[in-house]
This record gives C-alpha cells, structure tokens and sequence, in this order.
C-alpha cells in the first residue's frame, strides 16, 4: 500500500511540475537581431529586449535562411520561457533570458498588425560613447556629455513627431528648447546598434546640440499613455547599425 502511495505522490509531483512548466511558456511576437555569439529579442507588443537562448540553434537557423548579413532585424513568432538574468557576460546586461523552446514563425517582415505595441508616447533611454553622452526621460529631458566640455542640460518634455521611413521603419523626432533657448534634437530609428559592452540595441540614437551630433544607442523604456498604436514598423529591411 505504501509503495503505491508512493508512487501515486511521484506521478502527481511530475505532473505538477510539468504543468508548472508548462504555464510559464509563452508565445511572442518581435524582432530578432543575431550576431554569431549575440542574439536577442525585442516583445513586439512591449518594447522589452531580451536576451535569446536558442540551445538547439532554432532561431540561427531560420534567419541564415533569411538573411546572412549580422544585425539583420528579423520577425519571429515563439514559444519559450523566462530564465532568470545571467549573472556574467553580455547576457547580464538583459533583465531576463528568454529560453526558445519553439519558432512558429519566421519571416523577413512582420504580418501587418503583428506588432501592436500599448504605447503611444515612447520614452527612450539614450547614450553613447567616443564622447561619452545620454539622454534621459524623467520630468523632464536631461542631457549630459563630456565633450566638448563636461554639460548636464535640461529641457522641458516634448511629444515626438513620428514618420514612416522606407528600409528603417518608425523614426521618432524630438525637438525643444529650454530657458536659455538652447536647442536639442534628438532623432531615434529603429536600427539595430551595438553597445560598447557589446549589448544589442534595437534603436539607434542621434543627438544634435552645440553644433555637435552625437551618436549611439537607446533603450524603449515605458510610456505615459497606454492606447494602443502601432509604433513598430512592419518591415525591417535596414541591415546595418550606423545613422
């Protein structure tokens, strides 16, 4: 009797876990930027980058398919499940992993309406490097830089104007001035860009201020606006991560 209690307890924890498992998993939709070694993905409908563990090189495989060029964006629709961050290397630098345990889909351009994202007032985090610089939203747009001189500026919050562009897809444009009629542009694409912590970006970023334009990357952070629009474009042709 006891063995068979046992055994009915093994069974009903195995079943337990798988089914545990099983709820954790979801199917995604968004963009996949690989480089031999680099590989994440950006949640169409959030906006959030992770980074790819593809064990069995699913993901690898359908975009050699598709392309051979590196940072080239790919739309993919999976089934996988959130690993807790890595604790050392350029995965560490990604809140989550997103294990692939299955690709539905694959394809160059996204399906029209494939990415829907809930926010219409984007907020990006911004920075780069050879001068070192960011740009942050908060109340307002803070700036800072190092060259030509050390410079932390404020300007007052502006909504983006936003515009269709052939081969990049959305490109998001600020422009404002502050107290001291300083000016500020800040232009954002959705162009694949590479960290000098060798992290992928979804979005490249160009600043524009003192006569001097700055390059680099930015990060979709969150949004003070939840109806939906769709700010992702439905192709992503751009293979490369300059401006």
């Amino acid at each position: 009797m006891q063995k068979i209690l046992l055994t009915l307890l093994v069974t009903l924890g195995v079943f337990a876990s798988c089914k545990e498992k099983s709820a954790t998993q979801k199917q995604l939709h968004g963009y996949v930027v690989w480089e031999n070694g680099y590989t994440t993905f950006m949640d169409c409908n959030t906006g959030k980058e992770y980074w790819l563990q593809d064990s069995a090189k699913q993901v690898e495989t359908e975009i050699k398919k598709i392309s051979t060029q590196p940072y080239q964006q790919v739309f993919f629709t999976l089934e996988g499940d959130f690993l807790p961050p890595a604790t050392q290397g350029a995965a560490s630098a990604y809140d989550n992993i997103l294990q692939v345990n299955k690709v539905v889909v694959a394809q160059k351009n996204a399906p029209e309406g494939a990415c829907v994202m809930k926010d219409s007032k984007p907020i990006f985090s911004c920075n780069g490097e050879d001068p070192k610089w960011s740009v942050t939203f908060g109340n307002d747009m803070k700036f800072k830089a190092n060259f030509p001189n050390d410079t932390l500026v404020f300007f007052p919050l502006t909504e983006p104007q936003i515009r269709d562009s052939a081969g990049v897809g959305k490109v998001f444009y600020y422009a404002t001035n502050n107290e001291n009629f300083q000016n500020i542009q800040l232009i954002v694409t959705q162009i694949p860009c590479k960290t000098e912590s060798g992290k992928i970006r979804s979005f490249s970023a160009k600043v524009i201020f003192g006569g001097i334009t700055y390059v680099g990357c930015a990060l979709l952070q969150t949004s003070t606006n939840t109806n939906e629009e769709n700010l992702m474009p439905s192709t992503a042709d751009n293979p490369t991560g300059s401006m």
